[in-house]
């Protein structure tokens, strides 16, 4: 046996010392020996010091007995991105990204031996014959390797694994109970798997579904104590991740449950590190898993009442068993069949209660299919109660998926929690009839996917669900509002038009008396910015403002929905306030992230240019000279400049300061005015795919000369005294054009 340099592998003792104490007491399986795993760590890292990160890459998690991760990234806490466990008699690997299979990526550090190591390591053999599946480039790259190698046959690669040593593919290959059959077959008879996907990625493409119950490489690998989780892994090297240290003890989600299990003194990065590992893997195993399912069962029984996080008594990272238990509570509402659900404590907390004497009602609504996204249905689920949605055989083909729930923002990364940090639940619509629950209840909404539906209309019947206030404009008169829809039970309301949808608690509307006047200012802001864009003020889909009691990145953030904290449900719902742009400079700018473009927004930028947007909803809307900040006067953009040009004008400060940079396009503004962007922006819009710029080098050069040839200047010295860099090509495309500077620039 190889032993590995200690002085490489600082923690690799601690680490296999951990997974040899992983015996039958704990798992029911026997355990991986120390000798073995340093034994198969040492040839799978062999020669390899750092391996391409392509892409974002996702999580991986090893909790089974003589599973172990490989390599990990990320910064306290890890998160592996490289696992592997013996099989009975088979080797397996699972990779966090399906660009581990790609070629064009093995070039990069010590990707190519890293892959070589992995086929040797599963084969277990010097020269495997490989069957690839659905990567033809692979097979060729493999035959140059001198390997037998031959690509998978789409349905029938089952019928060619004799004579096979490794079976490399991605999760989609085992979509079919049979192909996972055979592949389990295959491995646990001696052969090896090399698996990729990108499960946060997975996510994505598969709305509604789970990774604990619906991803096939996951349902595959159960029982191998493997599993993809939907984590980003953050890079450790600038080309991906370096191999060492070896992944902490605590990274082992077995390992990680046997510390809290006995309470085991642990520092406070191991318990971060423990509950972690432990948070990602109880979120991809399905109810049925018999190693670490059911000890956590066990340990939430032992420890009672539910721990509730609250923004009084948020629950911290370092409060590492406090922090498990919210993690399976979760998990368990995420996962369990309506049947088995019931109302979780923490729904009075957030999102709210439903007061006890109101009655589910039934109601049927019409869904129009050209529109993409959530449908609002003025009904709100009570925490813990199914309810039923009822549509046509035809439209049960159609992706739909019941939503339960407003408030999108994942939350497992804040150091503080203070609610739940997962509290939505979407429900896939597959047959006439469906039956969905979520024990924090939460708005009912119908979800249209964005892409592969005809537009059309349908109707849908729900019930069980109690009325919540809900207003949109041009549908609902003042007078119903005021009388009746303002004082529905539902714990949440909205008020909508075809541009803008807001989700506030209904504590705030009660009272609301002018909603006609609210979204028509609303709708002016949204006008605003489609003016601006030059794009038709009647949108695909409106856009979404939803408050939460915590969301997942800043004070408030763009996207869909667009998020914001509780603390700014007055100001939004002041129809004052909107139309005079009092306090909406964070409102008006992340509605203007949603309709930046990134051909025009490069490095450094990307707080910058969405100003454009607050700026011109602020002038428009609000009627305001300033724009909405005091840097339009020459006096203030001189107090700014000043400096600047004092310290030399260095692109990288000018980067790094967004109001800095902003001086810049107001520069521009106050010269050539607003129609001068609004001409660019269009004719970016209208560019062939081919004609767009991709690198930020590209997009600095188009700004210049697009922007140039619209006002008819020659704006490339501006561009060089600013210190933002250009090409020579591109100043050269403008030289013809009469020079302009601002008057009294640059300052001396």
């Amino acid at each position: 046996m190889t032993s590995l340099p200690i002085g490489r592998w600082g923690s690799v003792a601690l680490l296999l010392a951990g997974l040899a104490c992983l015996g039958s007491a704990s798992t029911g399986q026997a355990s991986l020996s120390a000798a073995d795993a340093t034994s198969h760590l040492t040839a799978l890292l062999a020669g390899v010091e750092t391996i391409v990160g392509p892409g974002s890459p996702g999580g991986v998690v090893a909790f089974g007995a003589k599973a172990f991760p490989v390599v990990a990234g990320g910064q306290g806490p890890r998160d592996a991105v490289v696992a592997a466990a013996e099989w009975e008699r088979g080797r397996v690997v699972i990779l966090g990204h399906t660009g581990y299979l790609d070629p064009a990526n093995f070039g990069v550090r010590d990707t190519a031996t890293f892959l070589r190591n992995l086929l040797f390591w599963t084969g277990n053999k010097s020269k495997p014959r490989v069957l690839v599946l659905g990567n033809n480039a692979l097979v060729d790259w493999l035959q140059q390797q001198g390997l037998t190698a031959a690509a998978g046959q789409p349905r029938g690669w089952a019928n060619q694994l004799a004579g096979v040593d490794v079976l490399i593919g991605k999760e989609n290959e085992f979509s079919s109970p049979e192909h996972r059959t055979a592949a389990e077959r295959f491995a646990r008879r001696g052969g090896g798997l090399i698996l990729a996907s990108t499960g946060w990625g997975w996510l994505q493409l598969n709305p509604g579904k789970n990774l604990s119950r619906d991803h096939p490489g996951n349902r595959l690998l159960v029982r191998a104590g493997l599993a993809w989780s939907g984590q980003f892994v953050g890079k450790t090297d600038r080309d991906g991740f370096k191999t060492a240290p070896v992944p902490e003890t605590m990274l082992h989600a077995g390992r990680a449950l046997d510390a809290f299990e006995k309470q085991s003194q642990l520092s406070a990065d191991e318990r971060r590190q423990a509950q972690h590992t432990l948070s990602a893997t109880i979120a991809v195993l399905p109810a049925g898993e018999p190693i670490i399912v059911t000890r956590m069962r066990e340990l939430r029984r032992r420890h009672g009442d539910a721990v509730i996080p609250t923004a009084k008594k948020p629950i911290r990272s370092d409060d590492g068993l406090k922090r498990l238990l919210v993690a399976w509570d979760v998990h368990q509402l995420l996962a369990l069949p309506v049947e088995e659900i019931k109302a979780h404590p923490a729904a009075a907390e957030f999102p709210g209660s439903v007061p006890p004497a109101a009655r589910p009602e039934t109601r049927t609504l019409t869904v129009d299919t050209s529109i993409p996204g959530w449908h609002s249905t003025g009904l709100y689920a009570v925490p813990g109660q199914p309810i039923t949605v009822t549509v046509a055989p035809a439209a049960a083909a159609l992706g739909l998926s019941v939503r339960i729930g407003s408030h999108s923002d994942s939350n497992w990364h804040h150091d503080r929690w203070q609610r739940l940090p997962e509290v939505c639940r979407v429900w896939p619509i597959s047959a006439a009839r469906t039956r969905a629950a979520n024990g924090l209840g939460g708005l009912v909404y119908m979800v249209v996917p964005d892409r592969g539906v005809e537009p059309g209309r349908f109707d849908v019947k729900i019930e069980g669900a109690v009325p919540a206030p809900f207003f949109v404009l041009g549908e609902t008169s003042e007078e119903e509002w005021i009388s009746r829809l303002s004082k529905l039970p539902g714990p949440w309301a909205e008020l909508a038009t075809s541009k803008l949808i807001i989700t506030v608690p209904s504590r705030v509307v009660r009272e609301l008396r002018n909603p006609v006047e609210l979204m028509q200012a609303w709708d002016r802001v949204m006008d605003a910015c489609a003016e601006l864009k030059r794009v038709p003020a009647e949108r695909r889909r409106p856009e979404r403002f939803v408050l939460d009691e915590q969301i997942s990145a800043g004070y408030m953030h763009s996207g869909y929905p667009l998020m914001a904290h509780l603390d700014v449900e007055r100001t939004i719902v002041d129809a004052a306030k909107v139309a005079g742009g009092q306090d909406m400079w964070g409102f008006y700018h992340e509605i203007g992230h949603n309709h930046q473009e990134p051909e025009w927004t490069f490095d450094g930028t990307t707080e910058v240019t969405v100003n454009l947007f607050t700026m011109y909803a602020h002038e428009k809307v609000a009627g305001r000279a300033d724009m909405g900040t005091e840097l339009t006067t020459p006096a203030k953009l001189q107090e700014k400049i000043k400096p600047y040009f004092g310290r030399g004008a260095k692109f990288e400060e000018w980067k790094s300061d967004p109001f800095l940079a902003l001086c810049m396009y107001i520069q521009l503004q106050q010269a050539f005015g607003w129609q001068a962007y609004q001409d660019v922006f269009e004719e970016y819009r209208k560019l062939p795919r081919h004609e767009r710029p991709r690198s930020d080098d590209e997009k600095r050069d188009q700004w210049l000369v697009r922007f140039s040839l619209r006002v008819g200047k020659n704006l490339g010295p501006f561009f060089e005294a600013w210190g933002v860099p250009t090409s020579a090509e591109a100043r050269g495309k403008v030289a013809h054009l009469p020079l302009w500077m601002p008057p009294d620039f640059p300052p001396q």
